[in-house]
């Protein structure tokens, strides 16, 4: 009881700091400055994640999400997102519902979100491995190529 008072004092204690901070901060500045590297940083991703996917984008840009969707980059980024959205609804489903998530997954890939499928299968492998995030990114992409490969 006395740890969790203590804790409280303390960020009790950092309040008027933090209402200084946004009351003198120069917040336009600040996003100037966060823009200057965003940009450049996001134009990098972007023209890394093309490169990197290549033919995948020829895939990428077949189907109905292309178009309210016409940019490849961010297709592949919306894939990714749902597929690892979809891993880890998956966690701890029963097998009924575990059922119902692959369909709904197969679906988006009939909507247009073709790399789910392929991402998803190259995920499970991924996790079978113990490896970290990092060493399965240049794995997917291989898989991707793979699969454009297949479809195309």
């Amino acid at each position: 009881m006395a740890a969790t008072r203590r804790r409280f004092t303390e960020m009790a204690n950092l309040l008027p700091v933090f209402n200084r901070f946004w009351r003198e901060a120069d917040i336009a500045g600040l996003r100037r400055e966060c823009d200057r590297w965003y940009e450049p940083a996001l134009a990098f991703y972007r023209g890394k994640t093309a490169e990197a996917i290549g033919d995948a984008l020829e895939y990428l840009r077949m189907g109905p999400a292309a178009e309210y969707c016409p940019d490849p980059v961010r297709r592949f980024d919306e894939c990714l997102v749902r597929t690892l959205d979809f891993t880890v609804r998956m966690g701890s489903r029963t097998p009924e519902q575990k059922e119902k998530l692959e369909a709904a997954m197969e679906s988006l890939a009939e909507r247009g979100y073709v790399l789910t499928v392929p991402m998803r299968k190259s995920l499970n492998a991924y996790e079978a491995t113990g490896r970290t995030f990092a060493q399965w990114f240049p794995r997917l992409l291989a898989d991707l190529q793979a699969a454009a490969g297949i479809a195309g």
